[in-house]
């Protein structure tokens, strides 16, 4: 039940995207008016609106397959602070594109929002640097490594202030909440007093007192005497 809750809003999320896409394609029409335009009054509105946004079917598949996996690890590993963490991202990367992008180039798309969960992850467990955590930043290195190239503007058409600013954010999150601790990989510790044995009652007081006998030294005292000759 833990993993369909964490999984369910991500996934609602890239339904939505696909709604949007498929609307475009069916009228023959691009809502790309919408998207994040920096330094203009008009591409505030972009700020809420660009992650909704895709260039085409390949750009959204792309995005999204790593949008629901990285969503849904920070809302199963962070329940408690999970909505805090992805709405901070998606705010502080829209933002950051609106005051710093190419003013001459509208922004859409879900990467930078994806950058921001993946550097999240990362540098949590970075951050935190206990083994459990540190698993989860491991486990990101390997899979995401590759997305160190998207923040250099080396490629015509991709938004690498998008994938900047979105790693930044998430660099930025994890550190605020570095002192959470994940509930994931808690490590359980329980006095023996609180422990809870069925079919048992502790009745031990002051005056009665248990004593461990060996198996051993029980079958000693229970012999019967020999006779004395």
């Amino acid at each position: 039940m833990r993993l369909i809750r964490s999984i369910t809003p991500p996934l609602i999320f890239a339904t939505t995207c696909a709604l949007i896409e498929t609307t475009e394609y069916l009228l023959d029409f691009e809502f790309h008016f919408l998207g994040l335009q920096p330094g203009e009054r008009r591409g505030i509105l972009g700020i809420f609106l660009h992650p909704f946004l895709h260039g085409d079917i390949q750009h959204l598949v792309s995005n999204m397959v790593s949008f629901v996996f990285l969503c849904s690890s920070i809302i199963f590993f962070f329940p408690a602070i999970s909505r805090k963490v992805i709405l901070s991202i998606y705010i502080i990367t829209g933002v950051g594109v609106w005051f710093l992008g190419r003013s001459n180039a509208v922004h859409i798309g879900a990467s930078g929002e994806i950058y921001g969960f993946a550097a999240f992850l990362f540098f949590f467990g970075i951050f935190r640097n206990n083994p459990s955590s540190l698993v989860i930043s491991l486990i990101i290195a390997l899979l995401y490594n590759g997305m160190l190239y998207g923040i250099l503007p080396a490629q015509p058409g991709v938004s690498w202030e998008s994938h900047l600013m979105g790693g930044f954010s998430g660099l930025i999150v994890a550190y605020y909440f570095r002192n959470y601790q994940t509930e994931a990989f808690q490590h359980i510790t329980t006095k023996v007093e609180d422990i809870i044995f069925e079919g048992y009652e502790n009745i031990e007081t002051e005056q009665y007192k248990y004593t461990f006998v060996s198996k051993e030294a029980s079958k000693k005292k229970h012999q019967p005497p020999k006779p004395s000759q």
